[in-house]
C-alpha cells in the first residue's frame, strides 16, 4: 500500500480486481465447478492484494487472462494461464493462483456445463 495516497484508493483497486477476476471465472465455469473451486475462493483476495503491488506489465497480462464482460475464459485461456503461472512469469503474483489454470482447463475439458459456459451469448451485454 506504500504507493497509494490513501487506503480508500487502495481498497477500491483491490475491489476492482476482485470483482473482475471473480466474475469472469464465475461466467466461465458452471455453478457447481465454480463453487467447488476451493483454491480460487481461498486465494483470490491475496492475489488481488498482490496485483496492486505488481508492475504494470503483470496487471496488463492479468487483464488479458481475466477479460471484462461479456468475454469468458475458454479452455485455451486456462491452459495459457497455467503455463504463465507454472513458468513464473507473474513476478510473484502467480504463487496465489498456480493451480487455477489446470483446474479451469480440466473443468472445460470434462464438464459439459463448463464447456457450455465458455460460449458467449450474443444477447449478453458488456457491463
Amino acid at each position: 500500500m506504500e504507493n497509494y495516497v490513501d487506503k480508500a484508493t487502495y481498497n477500491a483497486d483491490v475491489e476492482f480486481w476482485h470483482a473482475r477476476i471473480t466474475f469472469v471465472v464465475q461466467r466461465s465455469l458452471c455453478e457447481g465447478q465454480f463453487e467447488a473451486f476451493q483454491d480460487f475462493h481461498a486465494g483470490v483476495e491475496d492475489l488481488c492484494h498482490a496485483l496492486i503491488g505488481a508492475i504494470k506489465r503483470i496487471r496488463d497480462q492479468m487483464a488479458v487472462f481475466f477479460p471484462p464482460p461479456p468475454l469468458r475464459m475458454k479452455r485455451m485461456n486456462w491452459i495459457q494461464f497455467a503455463s504463465w503461472s507454472e513458468y513464473g512469469h507473474g513476478d510473484g503474483v502467480e504463487e496465489e493462483c498456480s493451480t487455477w489454470g489446470y483446474y479451469g482447463s480440466q473443468c472445460v475439458k470434462i464438464c459439459p456445463d463448463c464447456k457450455a459456459a465458455t460460449v458467449i451469448n450474443p444477447n449478453e451485454k458488456a457491463a
